[in-house]
């Protein structure tokens, strides 16, 4: 029972991270979020007397490295990531840490692992590629989905070496010791982007309480419950709750942030458990436990998925737009207008029907203006569309150099001033306007745009 339980909640509380992430980012800059949960983490993990044992001295800089490896860097790379790829699939893809772990542990011990345990690997990992693969096509274009999904990557090779290295050590001086220091270190190398990204945030309750969950939660217990399931079971198959993430953060990001997920990833979140399942399989010497851990991740995943897709059942045509952002005066928007464009694409992409797609793709496009006041932001919000080729067939328009003419042309069809002195809540008011008048005229046409 323990040695399921060590391994199916870490995936719960991981799933739910990304969903921490994306509600803090609307308050603070991913420098600023990962310094928050590693200093909450560690806090947490300082009420526990026991993460006071001593440390073997020779153990000492191994557990500064983790510091490194498991905490500061991927955790920044995470953070930094979700800036260009939606809380799901940024869960999703981190249901891939279990096929890097196992190349890692084969490599250091020169060695492939047996092939009943790699085959539930390849299968978990293509289950991961599955329910990426819809996202890549959506959110703000091919060349920032890119990116985030590269600085995911990154983070997967280290957190597959953390996971080996963890494991030899926590055994040696225990789990909590271990990790207590491994994210003390972690806090001092992220003090000084994280400090001043803090206090220059833009705080209001329900960032503030993510931020409290992801570090406690997500940065603290859970990371002492994996650590402890590497020192009992191993550390590839301690990282196989990994494939429980991209279940919770469907569920999450289709239920709370109304993320579209198409039926693809419904698919590959079934796929990733079958993984986890061969995986387990292959471990004869547990088989007990792993069976039980089956069990629990299986009932909990026929819970989540169960939930989203009867929503998704139907899945509707989507509204294209493009997001263009100006600063008055200038050529190019200034750092002000670029975080205010990303906190309305954020929006946006939290928009079920919504897709902010490139030039070419779309019809429709919202331009921001920013300008600045005393104490104060301004925005002016124009959204413009131009004509379509059948659109003019039925207006009577034949001749093909006119209709190129007005194809070029962009038609105004709403806009609105907004002035405000957080940034955040500016981008926010300004998605829930664009949704509740254009959006929501648009969504009574048949078919939809």
């Amino acid at each position: 029972m323990i040695d399921s339980l060590l391994i199916t909640l870490p995936g719960l509380i991981w799933g739910a991270s990304f969903l921490f992430i994306a509600e803090g980012l609307d308050a603070v800059s991913p420098s600023g979020v990962a310094f928050i949960r590693i200093l909450v983490g560690f806090l947490t993990l300082s009420l526990m007397p026991a993460v006071r044992r001593p440390v073997q001295r020779a153990d000492r800089a191994r557990t500064a490295v983790l510091g490194v490896i498991w905490m500061a860097f991927p955790l920044n790379m995470f953070a930094f990531a979700e800036q260009h790829v939606s809380s799901a699939l940024a869960g999703m893809l981190n249901g891939a840490v279990p096929l890097f772990v196992a190349a890692v542990a084969g490599g250091i011990a020169r060695r492939v692992p047996a092939r009943p345990i790699l085959l539930g690997l390849a299968v978990g990992f293509l289950g991961a590629i599955l329910i990426a693969l819809p996202g890549m096509t959506q959110s703000d274009g091919r060349a920032g989905q890119t990116l985030g999904v590269s600085l995911i990557l990154a983070a997967l090779v280290s957190y597959g070496f953390a996971y080996s290295l963890s494991g030899p050590l926590q055994q040696r001086n225990g789990a909590l010791p271990v990790i207590w220091r491994a994210l003390g270190v972690a806090v001092v190398l992220t003090a000084p982007l994280g400090i001043p990204a803090l206090l220059a945030g833009h705080w209001s309750l329900r960032p503030i309480a993510s931020l409290i969950a992801l570090g406690a939660g997500g940065t603290g217990i859970a990371y002492v419950m994996t650590a402890t399931a590497a020192g009992r079971m191993g550390a590839t198959v301690a990282s196989v709750n990994n494939f429980i993430i991209p279940v919770v953060a469907l569920a999450l990001g289709v239920g709370l942030r109304h993320e579209h997920v198409s039926w693809v990833a419904i698919a590959g979140a079934g796929i990733c458990l079958f993984g986890a399942w061969l995986t387990r399989r292959g471990r004869t010497s547990h088989s007990l436990v792993y069976t039980r851990a089956v069990k629990s991740m299986l009932m909990v995943a026929a819970i989540l998925i169960g939930a989203p897709t009867s929503a998704l059942a139907q899945a509707a045509e989507k509204i294209t737009v493009m997001l263009e952002a100006r600063t008055e005066g200038r050529a190019t928007p200034d750092a002000a207008a670029a975080r205010l464009l990303a906190g309305v694409r954020r929006g946006l992409a939290a928009i079920g029907d919504v897709e902010v797609v490139e030039p070419e793709h779309a019809r429709r496009t919202i331009w921001i203006v920013t300008g600045a006041a005393p104490g104060s932001s301004a925005a002016s919000v124009i959204v413009t569309e131009r004509y379509d080729r059948e659109t003019l067939m039925v207006l009577g328009v034949e001749d093909d150099d006119i209709a190129n003419r007005m194809m070029a042309l962009q038609i105004v069809v709403d806009h609105q001033i907004f002035t405000g002195r957080d940034p955040a809540a500016l981008a926010k008011r300004i998605v829930t306007a664009v949704d509740d008048g254009i959006f929501t005229r648009l969504r009574t046409l048949k078919p939809r745009p």
